[in-house]
Order: structure tokens, then sequence, then C-alpha cells
């Protein structure tokens, strides 16, 4: 009950306040409501008939352009004028019709808006009064004006006559007749179009347009236009006038104001309720952080806080014996120096979507300690928030997974390993059986240099056959990964190597099981041309036949230092297979040899027995 007075008091002297003033307020709008009446009608009369002056003239200036143009010839055709008349009733919705008078006043040519009435053939020197008026206008050669243009069907309005001169004389007139419920209505501002009505007359003649019959004095305004006086009247409407002036009206606005004054402490209640109840949670809020503040002290867990600005905020005793740093030398510092460089973004990224709102996940980033240590961690963050629920730092709970990470990474490794192996060993069961089907030396080159092309992160593999006579390395079986290898030179099937050009021959004639080494380290011309091709390590292994080397089975590669243990003893047991195929190989064409001979024997015996 306390709390609701000490929050409706302030509320309630602001109601009293303002309903205060309301009623001061009502009583001075009902005391000066007349004599507003007459000050807002002079100021509106004043502005309507110089919206009228305005309007008139620039009517009249188009139909002077208009007759200036037929008068010119610039509008050589019929349906150029017609078009340009057109035009100009459709831009200014006050034309009602647009007509051409010969010079005795007959209507040549017309065009309506709305053709209710055809005006073609009209005679309007014959209308009362406008013989006069083209005389004059034909004698001046200037604009006349006829307050009003009567047809059969009615009052149109105001008429303006332009004449066409050439020379003393007018060749006829071009007449635009006005609409004058819409002239009359586009000259209220748009404020007061349904609060006041206008009458415009000719001063001693006709009424040229009026709303209704005034209900107050009048506050009446003069027009020259054209030679002709007009007389503008404004008044409000009705219910405008009581707004205005009736007490009835100024009880309306009393009321209004009460409810305003109702509104406004309604408004001071809640907001000083909704204080009141901020207060209420921050109370809550601290008393949180302090209990918070004392669950992370004694948690076992590594608990850090950082601040909005992503700085560390504060980190328990247990995160101090992790990151071996004091609380002194950690506060306020840049988090990212506690983080491995390849972790920070992912970590940064991480914060960021906690701070606004988005559901981050567990993140796993590896930290170092004051010993530089590795070690993998896996932290949950949940965001601080103020009372008005804006984030305000994020607190991480983090947990040691780096022995779990280890174990993990050991299995991948072991179960790439193994699948590796397996996909070798299959390579190498199918490498045998095509070899057991193959007899052809060539044909076995170019099986050993795919499978170990498929096998090996290679980027051209190579078979070279050793001449013992020449001392010369031929390039027997060529295979590339890579296209941009396919055009070299120094990789076409055929090409001798010359023994000053490698040094693989010293290698050949000392039988080594292995040769690797990177190009930027050989001499050799042949190395360094492979060198300059792009390639920057080597992989050597002799093909052994009867413990004599035959050849070198080799392979390039574009990445330095490429040649590893398992490659190597995957090319070793591929060149092995290969020794023992190309034994296969010569031994058939021995026996293929003996039998031949033996055939050629017997086919001699039997000539001779004949």
């Amino acid at each position: 009950m306390a709390s609701l007075l000490r929050d409706l008091w302030r509320p309630l002297l602001i109601f009293l306040a303002l309903a205060a003033l309301a009623w001061v307020d009502w009583r001075h709008d009902t005391a000066a409501g007349r004599a507003r009446v007459h000050d807002v009608d002079a100021v509106l009369a004043e502005v309507v008939a110089s919206q009228l002056d305005s309007l008139l003239t620039e009517r009249a200036r188009d139909l002077g352009s208009l007759a200036q143009a037929r008068l010119a010839g610039t509008l050589a055709t019929a349906s150029q004028f017609e078009q340009r008349a057109d035009g100009l009733i459709q831009n200014h919705p006050v034309f009602a019709a647009i007509a051409v008078l010969d010079r005795a006043g007959r209507v040549r040519w017309a065009r309506q808006a709305a053709p209710s009435t055809d005006l073609r053939g009209m005679d309007v020197r014959a209308l009362p009064g406008r013989a006069e008026m083209l005389d004059r206008a034909s004698r001046t050669g200037q604009t006349v004006l006829s307050p009003t243009f009567h047809t059969a069907a009615g009052t149109w309005g105001v008429a303006l006559y332009v004449p066409i001169t050439r020379g003393r004389a007018a060749e006829g007139f071009v007449m635009g007749v006005l609409h004058g419920a819409r002239l009359v209505s586009s000259l209220i501002p748009s404020g007061y179009i349904d609060q006041y009505q206008v009458r415009v007359a000719e001063q001693g003649g006709d009424v040229l347009h009026s709303a209704g019959e005034p209900v107050i004095a009048l506050e009446s305004q003069l027009l020259e236009a054209f030679g002709r006086t007009f007389v503008v009247d404004v008044w409000p409407t009705r219910r405008t006038l009581n707004t205005l002036e009736n007490p009835a009206g100024a009880r309306i606005d009393l009321a209004a104001h009460l409810g305003l004054a109702a509104v406004v402490s309604l408004l001071v209640y809640l907001v000083m309720r909704e204080r009141t109840r901020a207060v209420e949670k921050a109370r809550a809020l601290a008393a949180s952080e302090r209990r918070l503040g004392d669950i992370i002290a004694r948690s076992p867990w590594c608990v850090v806080q950082l601040a909005s600005d992503g700085t560390l905020e504060d980190l328990n005793p247990a995160a101090e014996e992790v990151f071996k740093h004091s609380r002194a030398d950690l506060v306020g510092s840049d988090p990212a120096a506690l983080i491995h460089p390849d972790d920070r973004a992912r970590s940064d990224g991480h914060y960021r979507a906690i701070v606004r709102g988005e559901a981050a996940g567990f993140l796993e980033n590896r930290v170092l300690d004051r010993e530089g240590r590795v070690h993998t961690w896996r932290w949950n963050g949940v965001a601080r928030c103020d009372a008005s629920g804006t984030a305000t730092g994020v607190v991480y709970f983090g947990q040691d997974i780096t022995a779990e990470v280890s174990a993990r990474q050991a299995q991948e490794r072991l179960q790439v390993e193994e699948q590796r192996l397996i996909e070798r060993l299959w390579i190498l069961n199918d490498f045998a059986r095509s070899l057991r089907m193959t007899l052809d030396a060539a044909s076995l080159y170019h099986i050993a240099v795919r499978a170990v092309s498929n096998v090996l992160p290679q980027q051209r593999c190579a078979i070279l056959v050793y001449h013992p006579e020449s001392r010369e390395l031929e390039v027997a079986a060529v295979r590339s990964s890579d296209a941009r290898a396919q055009d070299l030179p120094l990789f076409t099937p055929g090409r001798r190597i010359p023994a000053a050009d490698t040094d693989l021959l010293d290698a050949v004639a000392e039988c080594r099981q292995h040769v690797a080494e990177d190009l930027a380290e050989s001499t050799s011309r042949h190395e360094q041309a492979a060198f300059r091709a792009g390639f920057r390590s080597r992989s050597a292994v002799p093909i052994l036949v009867d413990n004599r080397c035959v050849g070198m089975l080799l392979a390039y590669s574009t990445e330095p230092r490429a040649h590893t243990r398992d490659n190597v003893e995957f090319m070793q047991g591929i060149a092995e297979h290969l020794a023992l195929a190309l034994t296969n190989s010569r031994l058939y064409g021995e026996l293929k040899d003996a039998y031949t001979e033996i055939r050629s024997v017997q086919e001699q015996i039997v000539q001779v027995e004949k």
C-alpha cells in the first residue's frame, strides 16, 4: 500500500494542475471565439483573392501561348493544335473548354473536358455583352474576361478571350472557359476546405460561384483582374462556427483536455511504477551478481569473464592455475594473447555471436599458458546482461579436454592410415594381377607408372631404362597428374638422357636402394631443368633384375620434401613386382625363341628324311 501511494501522489498532482489549466483555457476560448472568426475570415478572403488573381493570370498566359503558337505557325497542322489544347485541359482540370473563334466571333473548333454541350458553331458575339468584349480585345490586342459564360446546359464560369492578332486587326480569338466550381474550390487552402465556404462575384454583377448562404457578417476582399472588380467573401461553415464560438464546443475541448490530463497522469504513474520495478530489479541483479561471484570463486571449473569490449574482466583461481598467470596480470588485457593464433578468429566470432544473443554452442580452442604449452579446452559461454537486458559481457566455463582431443586425433590418424594402407594393398594386388597378364616390357612400364601416379601425390611419374652400351637413360613410360607437365620436353617418351646431364647414372651403377633429394640441391642439367619447370623434389627407386639395375622408377613432385618413407616403400614394392615381371618377360622371350628354334630344326630333319 505504501508503495502504491508513493507512486500515485505525483500523477495526482499533475492531473490537478492540468485540469486547472484546461478550465482557464476553456474560459478564454469561450470569450475570444467570436473575435477569432472575423480575423480568420479576413485572412482567408485575402488568400483566396490572391490565389484567384494568380490562377486567372496563369491560365490567360497559357491561352496566350496557344494563340501565339497558332499565329506563328509553329503548330502547322490542326492535329498538333488539338494535342496542345488537349494537353492544357488534361494538365489543368479547371479548364471546362477551349475554343477557337473566327473574326466574327463564331466557334470554329472547340474541345470540352466533359462534352455535355457542343460549342462548335456557336455565335459568341450574339451573347449579351460579348460583341463589345471581342471588339475591345481585337482593338487593344489584350485578353478580356467575362465573369460568366452561359450555355443551354447552364452557367460554366469565367471565359477568357485572347485575340490572335496579326497587324492591327485580330484574325480570331482563343477562348478558354474556366469551370466556376473547380476554380473557386481550388483556391481554398487544403487545411480549410471542409471548414470554410467561398463566394466570388463581380462587383455589381453576376455571382461566379457560391457555396451557400453566409451564416455571419462577411469580411469581403476586392480583386482587380483584367479590368474587372471581383468581390471575394469567405465564411466558416456552421460546424466550424460552433467549434470556434459555441460554449458547447468549448466544453468538448475542456473534456478533451481533461482526458489528456488523465492520460498524462496515467503515463506518469506507469513510468514511476516501472522506475520502482527497475530499482527493485537492479537490487535483485546486484544480489545475483554477488551470488554468482561467490559461486565462480569456489568453482573447480575454469571461469573467465569478458567485458563488453572483449577484454578480460575477471577470472577465478582455477583459471589462474591453468594460465600460470596471476589475476592482476590478466585483468584488463586482451584474451587473444592466451589463445593459439589459428583459433583466435573463431574464438572472437563465438564471443560476438553470444553478445548478439545467438545460439553459439560449445567452443573448442587451444590456449597457451605462461610457459608456452598448448592445452585444448571446451568452453560454454553465457551472456551477462544488465537490468534492461543488454549484454554487458560473457562468462565462459571451461574444461580441459587435451587428452580427449589427443586420443580422438590419434584415432583419426589411425583410421586414415588404415584406409591408406588398404587402398595401397588393393592397388598392389591389382598391379600384380595386371603384371601376370602382360609379358610385353613397354606395357609393363606403363602399368607401373600408372600404379604409382594413382597412389602417390606426385605430379610426374616416369620409368627410365638404362642402356649400358651408351651409358644413357631412356624415358620408357611417363604419366602426369598435372596438365602443365604434359608438354615438357624433359619427359618426352623415347628421349635419351646422357650421363653428363644427370646424376642418376651413379645410382644405377651403384644399385642404390633409394635416391631422394630436393631438386634445388642438385647440380645436374636434367634436374635443374626439372626445377625450372616447377618441380621441387624427386624420388628414385632402382629396378633390379638379377642384381643388376636395368632402370629407375622416378616420381617428381611440385612440393618440397615429398619423398616420405611410406611413399618410398610403396615405390620399392612396385619396382620389385616390375623386376619380377621383366624377368618373366625375358624368360618367356627366351623360351619362345628356343621353341621357335626347335621347330625349325624339326622341320629341317623332316626335309632331310624326305
